[in-house]
């Protein structure tokens, strides 16, 4: 896709759950997958996938892990992408460990995203200076905006920066995910994603 197709940076948002009070949220059954590349669709998981119960009960339409780049997806909201014909991405069907023991009846697939953009331009972030709740606290500096190069885009529905487990989407998509109502989803403009967070201002912007 060309940059004059590009929607511009103020019509794309990063998906990530909402972590709504009670949220379910899952740990993998077996801890040495390699969960990034699992993420990114570069590996097939070997079988089917099994997540147990860590926090929450309540199943909402996406929900988070404790490895902090998986995310699971409801049946409505793989049909959602599907029937607005999204690219960039793929549903692995999971399974779920109730305490009992057994796979839940639930279905869920985990989110690959096979959608590329090239690495974050952390020349064109915004620092944020936040001060401590504590008065004796030290202030720390956040780092927002998951800006990239709009060449490297590949023209994707659903695409993740090199080097993160950000997962972006276009207007279409993200205007699919509002008109279907899906919960526990926060879709945030990039140019507010944080992306870093530092004791320091950051050198890469001194100067």
């Amino acid at each position: 896709m060309s940059t004059s197709e590009f929607p511009g940076f103020d019509r794309i948002y990063t998906l990530q759950h909402a972590a709504v009070q009670g949220a379910l949220r899952l740990h993998p059954i077996e801890d040495d997958l390699p969960f990034s590349d699992l993420f990114l669709g570069v590996v097939q998981p070997p079988s089917r996938i099994a997540f147990r119960l860590d926090a929450g009960r309540k199943a909402y339409d996406l929900v988070g892990t404790t490895t902090g780049i998986l995310r699971l997806l409801s049946a409505r909201f793989v049909a959602t992408l599907r029937d607005v014909g999204a690219s960039g991405w793929n549903a692995v069907p999971v399974d779920i460990l109730p305490s009992r023991g057994t796979a839940d009846d639930a279905a869920y697939h985990m989110l690959t995203v096979t959608g590329r953009c090239g690495p974050l331009d952390q020349r064109r972030t915004r620092i944020v200076r936040r001060e401590a709740p504590n008065p004796r606290g030290a202030p720390w500096y956040d780092e927002l905006g998951a800006f990239f190069d709009p060449d490297s885009w590949d023209g994707s529905d659903v695409f993740a920066p090199e080097g993160t487990a950000i997962v972006c989407v276009t207007p279409r998509v993200a205007g699919a995910i509002t008109r279907a109502a899906l919960t526990n989803v926060r879709l945030t403009p990039v140019r507010e994603q944080w992306v870093a967070t530092h004791s320091a201002y950051p050198e890469h912007r001194r100067g």
